[in-house]
C-alpha cells in the first residue's frame, strides 16, 4: 500500500486501539514496520483453494512466508497475531475438515502467534461442524494454549 505510512501515522495516537497491520510475506512485514506497525497479522487458510484464489499461493507455501515474518517479527519483539480462514467451510470445496484446521493452527501457534482468530469465512458453521473442530484444535495445540491465546475466540459473520 503506497498510503500505508499515512494510515499508520493517522492512526497511531487512537488511545488504547491495537492496530494488527496484515503482513502475507517479509517484504509485506518490513513495509508495515517501515510505516511504524507495532502489531502484525498473518492470514492464512485452512481450504487449499481459498488460499490459491485469495493469497495465490498454497496453504504450505502461505506458512513458509508465515514463518518468515514470524521471525523477523520476534526479533523486533513485535507481537504477531494469526487468522485462520474457513474453518468449518469453504466456497469451493465444501467442508472442511477439522484435522485441516488443526494443522494450520498449530504452525501458527509453533510459529509464536500470541493469538489465532479462528474465521467462519462462508458463515456456515453450525454446532455440529464448529464443536469437532475446536476439538481437533484442542487435541494439537492444547486447552491451556487454547486459552492462553484467546483461541476461543470464534469470528461468525451476521449478515
Amino acid at each position: 500500500m503506497a498510503d500505508a505510512k499515512d494510515v499508520m501515522e493517522a492512526i497511531r495516537n487512537m488511545g488504547g486501539a491495537r492496530f494488527p497491520v496484515l503482513t502475507p510475506n517479509l517484504k509485506g512485514f518490513e513495509a508495515a514496520v517501515a510505516a511504524g506497525a507495532k502489531e502484525v497479522a498473518i492470514f492464512a487458510s485452512a481450504s487449499e483453494s481459498f488460499s490459491k484464489s485469495n493469497i495465490n499461493c498454497s496453504i504450505e507455501d502461505s506458512l513458509r512466508h508465515y514463518r518468515d515474518v514470524a521471525s523477523a517479527a520476534r526479533k523486533l519483539s513485535i507481537p504477531v497475531r494469526g487468522y485462520i480462514s474457513c474453518v468449518v467451510g469453504c466456497p469451493t470445496e465444501g467442508a472442511v475438515p477439522p484435522s485441516q484446521v488443526a494443522y494450520v493452527a498449530k504452525e501458527l501457534y509453533d510459529m509464536g502467534c500470541f493469538d489465532i482468530s479462528l474465521g467462519d469465512t462462508i458463515g456456515v458453521g453450525t454446532p455440529g461442524t464448529v464443536v469437532p473442530m475446536l476439538k481437533e484444535v484442542i487435541d494439537v495445540v492444547g486447552l491451556r494454549s487454547l486459552l492462553s491465546i484467546s483461541m476461543t475466540r470464534m469470528a461468525k459473520p451476521c449478515y
